[in-house]
């Protein structure tokens, strides 16, 4: 294959992925009009829905466990804290 033709190739995938990158980016750029804005703070459209309940959950599943994993919580196994 002579080099201009990879060049050629190069150019074109290079301006592809910026394009694609430039649309991508845009995706998530938009106008919410007021009256949908009450329905995206809903608490079921969040990403935890049940922070408490999760917490909660998290909690025993570490105590049952003997470990942390990996969250913000500190202790031991035995649930002294």
């Amino acid at each position: 294959m002579p080099p201009r033709t990879r060049s050629r190739r190069a150019i074109r995938a290079l301006g592809c992925t910026a394009l694609f990158g430039a649309l991508l980016s845009q995706a998530a750029c938009t106008h919410v009009p007021a009256y949908n804005r009450a329905w995206i703070a809903k608490p079921a459209m969040q990403a935890d829905p049940h922070p408490q309940a999760s917490e909660l959950e998290h909690h025993v599943f570490e105590y049952r466990e003997g470990s942390t994993g990996g969250t913000s919580t500190v202790g031991g196994g035995c649930g002294c804290n």
